[in-house]
């Protein structure tokens, strides 16, 4: 296997140091070292008229043009108390090349953080001070990036929770929102951890932090299929992905929203109002607010139980052999069937540690985990059979993709078995509920999700309608 990647020094020419004077005499070396890559613009772009015209023609390329909403925003943003700011500008060159040059200066310098700051990011005012506050709070995290999305239409998040998955939109948004753990993030408003920065040095000296890494398998040193295939790691993902390696965590918070300003067009490209972050920002279907319904249920002895579904369930459940994943298992009621009246190996998860905690103490296997937190290696991994009732109807789009993604993913799991409202409890009904399912929609669905499935849909009951999907080469529909 041979490495490919962009020769160059470590450390280079910084073209302009600034500190930022304060009201107070703090301390000599900086907290936060702001690093602004200012890479080179056309100047037929910059001077285009409203209607058109161009004023000048490709003439020269202009190494250090910032938009004028880029430094207006920058006055109002608000530093976190009693710290000190320092800032180095690099134009002219290429991101990864701009940042390796800026990195080395900034920790000369000896701060606790290096900020990483597009000139084309447009950030909330709060925005250092939401990220500075959170790092100080959490001494595992090495790296914590704002909310950017790519500068084109359709826009997408710079946000990837594991790698070859694409964009990932389950992150929260709003005020309230919890900062979640990814894999990586674009590098466009990043807060970074200098002794993380310090530690990935240590692993890799002599070699540049960014860069670009490209890896060719060559022949003969993988399987036929391998041979020749390229993978490219951009040197903000391979940043991020070197952040983990030195024992640091990598996260992302959506309480700070950022725009990707658009120099040509004047364009600010921006989290679209009607994408999965926005339409879950209200849905309340959170661990505490399941907390509170189960701790109800517990203290009346009143269970979540659909006798007539539950029976249908079990009728597909093989006697033994079978590796049996209940998603959403509440209290363990469905599980404790399964457990007693088969031989199977049963586990389940379920967004509530009151309703777990439920479910332990009937002896079942459980853990808290929210859908949207499964992973690929998951228990979904090793189960055989996969059993969600009464949970998509709680679950926005891409959560509800992504789980079906994990499922036809998995090469153990040969059925899936789940039931949702039939056409009816719609959200201005039951609020806990995010989607109304019908059979016409169910079927479409799987269709597009688990194409070779053999699906089967029955009726249990007056109000729930029962989906049974088996791995097979052909579909009964």
């Amino acid at each position: 296997m041979e490495l490919y990647d962009e020769k160059y020094d470590l450390t280079g020419p910084v073209d302009l140091v600034e500190h930022r004077r304060t009201a107070i005499k703090l301390r000599q070396n900086p907290t936060i070292v702001v690093c602004i890559p200012v890479g080179p613009t056309k100047v037929n772009a910059i001077f285009e008229t409203p209607d058109g015209n161009k004023w000048q023609g490709d003439g020269f390329i202009a190494p250090a043009v910032v938009p004028l909403k880029w430094a207006l925003n920058h006055m109002q943003i608000v530093t976190p108390l009693n710290t000190s700011m320092s800032y180095l500008v690099k134009w002219g060159e290429r991101s990864a090349k701009a940042r390796q040059f800026m990195t080395m200066e900034a920790l000369n310098m000896n701060p606790d953080y290096v900020l990483y700051w597009d000139a084309d990011t447009i950030v909330p005012p709060k925005s250092v001070y939401t990220l500075y506050n959170f790092m100080q709070q959490h001494p595992e995290a090495g790296l914590v990036s704002a909310v950017y999305c790519t500068r084109e239409e359709p826009t997408e998040p710079l946000i990837y929770k594991r790698h070859g998955e694409g964009a990932y939109w389950g992150f929260q948004i709003g005020e309230t929102a919890e900062p979640e753990e990814i894999f990586s993030a674009g590098a466009g408003f990043m807060l970074v951890r200098a002794a993380a920065i310090r530690k990935v040095m240590e692993m890799i000296p002599d070699t540049p932090v960014w860069m670009d890494e490209l890896v060719v398998r060559l022949p003969g040193e993988d399987s036929e299929l391998d041979r020749g295939a390229r993978n490219l790691w951009g040197h903000d993902i391979r940043f991020c992905r070197l952040i983990a390696e030195a024992g640091y965590k990598v996260f992302v918070d959506g309480r700070v929203l950022c725009g990707h300003w658009d120099i040509r067009t004047n364009k600010m490209f921006e989290l679209p109002q009607d994408s999965p972050p926005y339409k879950a920002k209200d849905n309340i279907n959170t661990p505490e607010y399941w907390d509170a319904v189960y701790t109800q249920e517990v203290n009346n002895n009143i269970w979540r139980n659909y006798p007539e579904l539950f029976d249908s369930v079990l009728k597909e459940i093989p006697q033994s052999g079978s590796n049996i994943f209940e998603i959403g298992c509440g209290v363990g009621v469905l599980g404790s069937r399964v457990t007693a009246q088969t031989q199977n190996k049963y586990s389940g998860v379920d967004i509530s540690q009151t309703a777990v905690s439920a479910a332990l103490t009937r002896f079942l296997t459980c853990r808290q985990c929210a859908v949207k937190n499964l992973t690929p290696d998951s228990e979904i991994q090793n189960a055989s059979i996969v059993i969600a009732t009464e949970v998509l109807e709680h679950l926005d789009e891409y959560e509800r993709d992504m789980l079906f993604i994990r499922i036809d993913g998995s090469p153990s799991t040969k059925k899936f078995i789940f039931s949702v409202p039939n056409n009816c409890m719609s959200p201005e009904k039951v609020p806990e509920h995010r989607i109304v399912y019908t059979e016409e929609s169910i079927r479409q669905l799987l269709m597009q999700h688990l194409p070779n499935w053999n699906v089967r849909i029955e009726f249990p009951d007056l109000t729930h309608m029962l989906v049974v999907a088996e791995r097979g080469d052909f579909l009964d529909r």
